[in-house]
Parts: structure tokens; sequence; C-alpha cells
């Protein structure tokens, strides 16, 4: 348990950098997918290489870890209010937790395409694209990957994985504006 503690607090902190301190537009969206892979990988490599752990609840309590940066992300503890979506960060949590569900990343890319492509509306896309990733992993841990593994730690995977979709599902549709032309 304390170490799900600590790993949502670092996650909470290194949410809290932003990637607009050093730059803008694109360059800061790829800071924001990065602040997000890279310490759960780095972290995931240097106790499986150094420790040779691999215990699937070490490897689900990564996901406190994403959870931290993405709340820190969304309510940093330093400012008011940020109207900033987190979606260039859930981008790197996909990423992270995709690694080993290449099909999941297939339909999330599918998806994601298929609704920019058919509305041009990028931001539904985005939507689209935090729903099907949120389902297809709850359904898929069952039924694919994780099939066979002990119960509560994939239950509690599932509800982490449902709170950080629903974060920023919240928090992205808040930035969405929609206009009446009737």
């Amino acid at each position: 348990m304390i170490e799900r503690l600590c790993a949502l607090l670092i996650g909470y902190l290194i949410g809290n950098i932003r990637g607009r301190i050093f730059c803008k537009g694109f360059v800061a969206n790829i800071i924001d997918v990065v602040k997000a892979f890279i310490p759960a990988a780095v972290t995931f490599y240097m106790l499986f290489y150094k420790y040779y752990i691999v215990s699937l609840a070490l490897y689900f309590s990564f996901s406190y870890l994403e959870l931290g940066i993405i709340l820190g992300h969304n309510y940093p503890f330093f400012l008011r209010s940020i109207r900033d979506n987190s979606i260039a960060v859930y981008l790197g949590v996909v990423l992270f937790f995709n690694r080993f569900n290449p099909m999941l990343t297939f339909f999330c890319l599918v998806a994601y395409l298929g609704e920019l492509y058919v509305t041009g509306n990028r931001k539904r896309a985005a939507v689209k694209l935090i729903l099907v990733y949120t389902i297809g992993f709850v359904v898929s841990s069952y039924f694919g990957y994780y099939y066979g593994y002990m119960a509560w730690p994939l239950i509690e995977f599932n509800i982490i994985t449902m709170i950080i979709g629903y974060v920023t599902y919240v928090r992205y549709n808040s930035g969405i504006r929609v206009k009446d032309k009737e």
C-alpha cells in the first residue's frame, strides 16, 4: 500500500511540471507525452533489470503513478485554475500501458483517425480515443493479455484505469465549447 501512495505522490509532483513553461504548441504536447511515459518506463525497467521483479501487483502500481501524473497535470498545487486538458498526458499513459496489447493500440488509432476523418473534429476524436481505450482496456484485461491473473490487483488496476479515463474525459470536455448555430 505504501508503494502505491508513494507512486501517487511522485506522479503528482511530476505532473506539476508544465510543458508550456519551456515552449508552446506541438513541442509542449510532446513534453506532456514524455512526462507520462518516461517515469513509468524508467522505473519499470530499473526494477526489472536490477531486481528481476516480475510482480503483476507491482506493475499495476504504475497505474497510481500515471493517475498522479494526470492529477498533477490537471490540478497543480501551485496554480489555482488552469484551463488545460490532459489529452497529451493521456496519450503517454496509453503508450506505456499498451506495449503488451498492440491490438488495443490499433483499435484506439483506428477510432481516433476514423473520427478525425469522418467529422474533422480533433476534440471529438480525442474523446473517442479516451472512451475506446478505457472500455477496451477493461474488457481486454479480462479476456486478453491479463487473463488468468489474480483477481484483486486486476480489479484495482481496472478501477484506476477507469478513474484516469474519467478524470481526463471530464477535464477535456470542460474545455469544449458547443456553439449553437440554429
